[in-house]
């Protein structure tokens, strides 16, 4: 479903303003050839500014097909629309088997894992839940931390190697900051 923006006016409850406008609107959903900007790209967003009376209204309705870029052929001088490459993904990896996985997190520092843990859905899934924790010691134990009692691999992990607080989400050198100049003295 497509989203469109008005400006922020309340002249839209008046027929004689909503008509025009919704007109406009609608005109500009219909078209569904891309509008080429003048370097050839096709824009995230199709606009069209209406007046009505004494008012601007500017409407915004976003292209079918952002991700396209246009190129244009150098020997008919054309635009023709061309798709952005496919994304990586992560589906072969997520199905390794655990033995490979482990042999592969061999190679991994603690924050090499907390990195790719935090990556997308599917690595932070593969990380987080069933054989996936046991990584987690196998780098602690090959890094020479001692896990404490009472405390989680993936915890210990983000106390040791992470980057940011474990109370708030702030960034460790930002806490730092925070502290009393009398802290910072021994």
């Amino acid at each position: 479903m497509l989203k469109c923006t008005f400006d922020p006016s309340n002249q839209y409850d008046d027929p004689a303003f909503r008509y025009p406008v919704q007109e406009a609107l609608d005109e500009l959903m219909r078209s569904d050839s891309p509008q080429l900007t003048a370097d050839g790209s096709v824009p995230a967003v199709r606009r069209r500014i209406v007046q009505t009376g004494n008012f601007t209204h500017y409407l915004t309705v976003p292209n079918e097909h952002p991700s396209k870029r246009a190129r244009l052929d150098t020997e008919s001088g054309d635009a023709t629309v061309l798709s952005k490459k496919p994304a990586l993904r992560v589906d072969g990896f997520v199905a390794l088997p655990y033995d490979a996985l482990a042999e592969i997190a061999w190679h991994f520092f603690l924050s090499d894992l907390i990195s790719l843990a935090s990556t997308s859905h599917a690595l932070r899934r593969l990380f987080l839940s069933g054989p996936g924790r046991g990584v987690w010691a196998l780098v602690r134990r090959k890094s020479g931390y001692v896990l404490p009692d009472g405390m989680s691999e993936i915890s210990f992990a983000l106390l040791m190697e992470g980057s940011h607080c474990q109370a708030r989400p702030v960034p460790l050198f930002a806490r730092a900051a925070s502290l009393p100049s009398s802290a910072h003295q021994p």
